[in-house]
């Protein structure tokens, strides 16, 4: 079994990304890894010292993998890779956008060393992805209009 932590900061939009990795044989016929990752950054300063409003955004990300072997002569493996962002456009576009993505995988492989002829390799997935964006993000321009 294997585990990894980190840990990073960011001055620049204070910027904070944490991770967690982990990996084990479970047992003879089981293994599995799995990470997770957080970021949250605020906006950012530009190269001409001013805050580029709305750059700031959330990530939410990891993966999985579990490893089945029944027998000596198949091998069955799950997994999964997924995200969640969530940031506003920094331009004038007054949208913030929410985005989630998951995909699942399977594959199973079977190779018998006695039936030489057969190498069997099969493989299926299914990607799920929502995006919601809403307009009336106030941004500077608008909220100075709003009180004038």
């Amino acid at each position: 079994a294997a585990g990894q932590l980190k840990a990073r900061y960011e001055t620049n939009g204070d910027g904070v990304v944490l991770s967690g990795t982990a990996a084990a044989r479970l047992t003879d016929k089981v293994d599995a890894i799995g990470n997770i990752v957080w970021r949250d950054f605020g906006d950012y300063e530009g190269g001409d010292g001013q805050t580029v409003d709305h750059s700031s955004y959330d990530v939410l990300a990891g993966l999985a993998k579990v490893t089945v072997r029944p027998n000596e002569d198949n091998e069955i493996t799950f997994g999964w890779v997924g995200n969640s962002q969530d940031w506003e456009e920094p331009t004038s576009a007054e949208r913030e956008t929410e985005l989630t993505q998951n995909t699942y995988t399977v594959q199973w492989a079977f190779n018998d060393p006695s039936l030489a002829w057969v190498d069997l390799h099969a493989s299926a997935y299914v990607n799920d992805t929502d995006m919601d964006q809403r307009d009336g993000v106030a941004t500077p321009a608008t909220r100075a209009a709003s009180t004038s």
